[in-house]
């Protein structure tokens, strides 16, 4: 009398995206087993009873397969005995929102910096960072953070978070941010200018008189929270008159920088 085939897949399990899972089937009374998925993935080897399988695409995006073990019976047994279980998938942080954020900042008008992420499906938890690690120093509170910055510090700085969970992390893009300090800049590059704002304060129309020696100025307004509301560049020396109308923007402070590699000249103008 030959017996009936028996199948055991093992016990439902848990897996990140990104690894494989070695199952722990039981056959017996068997003329041959073999795996089959209900997803996209693959088995290394379906007719082991210890097969590793590595989840596709779409079983990473339904968030689980489910697997089963097949004994084929021996003759004269006709009936083939099936078992199943499910493997989930825990898949990894989506990609964290661009920090957002002043892209332009004057450590001597604005010393620290808030930045904020629109967040990642699946993340736990968040993390900040700030780099060169000269620029300063960022602390992080789940979606914002703020950046305090060091004095010394002139330059390109990046601001980028990473989203977390048990499966581990992913980085977002990182956002520059360009950074001066308009306190104590060279004596000839003040000489070497002669900057004219009329009138100031100002309803939003105003006339910008530039009076420089440089060559290849980069001429930007931002205002007190350091985004950036226009940029140019002027490119000849001598005399330069600019015309600008900020009226649709919110009254208050506002600061035009000049700079080049020698020049980091700043003035400030009221829009009323």
């Amino acid at each position: 009398i030959q017996e009936k085939p028996t199948a055991y897949a093992g016990a439902d399990a848990q897996i990140c995206e990104g690894e494989s899972h070695t199952l722990s089937g039981l056959v017996t009374n068997q003329a041959s087993l073999l795996w089959t998925s209900a997803g996209d993935g693959s088995f290394d080897d379906p007719t082991l009873s210890n097969a590793t399988y590595t989840p596709g695409p779409g079983d990473i995006s339904n968030g689980s397969v489910v697997l089963t073990i097949t004994a084929e019976a021996i003759s004269p047994c006709g009936d083939d005995a099936t078992d199943n279980m499910t493997l989930s998938i825990v898949p990894l942080p989506g990609i964290p929102g661009t920090p957002d954020g002043p892209t332009i900042v004057d450590i001597h008008v604005t010393p620290t910096s808030e930045y904020e992420t629109t967040g990642s499906a699946g993340a736990d938890t968040y993390t900040w960072s700030l780099s060169p690690d000269q620029a300063g120093s960022i602390a992080g509170n789940g979606l914002t953070a703020v950046v305090t910055w060091n004095a010394a510090f002139h330059g390109f700085a990046y601001v980028r978070v990473n989203a977390h969970n048990d499966c581990g992390s992913v980085a977002s893009d990182s956002l520059e941010v360009e950074v001066s300090n308009s306190v104590g800049m060279q004596e000839y590059a003040w000489q070497a200018m002669k900057v004219n704002i009329m009138p100031n304060p100002t309803k939003g129309k105003f006339r910008l008189s530039i009076n420089t020696d440089e060559q290849s100025l980069q001429m930007t307004i931002y205002g007190c929270d350091g985004n950036m509301i226009f940029n140019t560049g002027i490119e000849e020396p001598g005399d330069n008159i600019l015309e600008f109308d900020l009226g649709h923007h919110p009254g208050g402070i506002y600061f035009i920088r000049l700079f080049n590699d020698k020049v980091n000249h700043t003035e400030k103008i009221i829009i009323q």
